[in-house]
């Protein structure tokens, strides 16, 4: 656990890092070299690192037997046969990959949100919900699953002009090229995320409570 002056630096010293973000547009990035970034270079299902403890102060080394990601693999199976096809199957399959990690890194408890579960054990912010969905994506664009859709590096908005920062992975249809934020965040641990149009997101979009998306057993 981190002591509590460190976790309010780091806090600090992310915000502070954020705020030329602000006044920048730094050029797109695909999620795998993104990813790399933070040390997750050529992910496998047998082998990728897992963020959490916000920010990816902590880490966890996952591997999935071929019956775990085979379970991921039937989720498109038959092939997609149109991007929004694609998106719901993205949405089943993150979910999916969430209670699987989350039960071998002991983070299945996550609550979604900024308050709930501040600094608990286990815990992970909307910066290793980022980090994470990226990788899942790029485990699944590598394994052929997504084929209407090209993965990019999370976005950001906020930075306590317009609300919270907050973070969130895109993904931009290949036909159309609309870009879509894949936002897993805003719940609990292996709930379905929510697919939405970076436009809407961007100007504060949250899901209403009444609309929260229901457990998935």
């Amino acid at each position: 656990m981190i002591p509590t002056i460190q976790r309010w630096g780091y806090l600090f010293v992310l915000t502070v890092a954020m705020l030329p973000m602000a006044c920048t547009a730094p050029k797109a990035r695909l999620a795998r070299d993104y990813i790399a970034a933070h040390g997750i270079v050529d992910p496998r299902p047998a082998g990728f690192k897992f963020c959490y403890g916000h920010g990816c102060t902590r880490s966890a080394h996952v591997q999935l037997s071929r019956a775990q990601w085979q379970t991921v693999r039937q989720i498109f199976q038959p092939a997609s046969t149109d991007a929004a096809m694609e998106k719901q199957r993205i949405i089943q399959a993150i979910a999916l990959m969430e209670r699987m990690v989350g039960k071998i890194t002991g983070t299945d408890r996550d609550l979604g949100g900024t308050f709930p579960g501040t600094f608990r054990s286990g815990q992970l912010d909307c910066a290793d919900e980022a980090i994470n969905t990226s990788t899942y994506l790029t485990l699944m664009e590598d394994a052929g699953l997504i084929q209407f859709h090209a993965i990019y590096q999370p976005i950001a908005r906020g930075y306590f002009i317009r609300g919270w920062p907050h973070f969130a992975t895109v993904m931009i249809e290949k036909k159309t090229g609309t870009q879509y934020v894949i936002d897993s965040w805003f719940w609990d641990n292996g709930r379905p995320p929510h697919i939405l149009p970076v436009a809407k997101w961007k100007r504060g979009w949250k899901p209403k409570k009444e609309t929260r998306a229901p457990a998935v057993k």
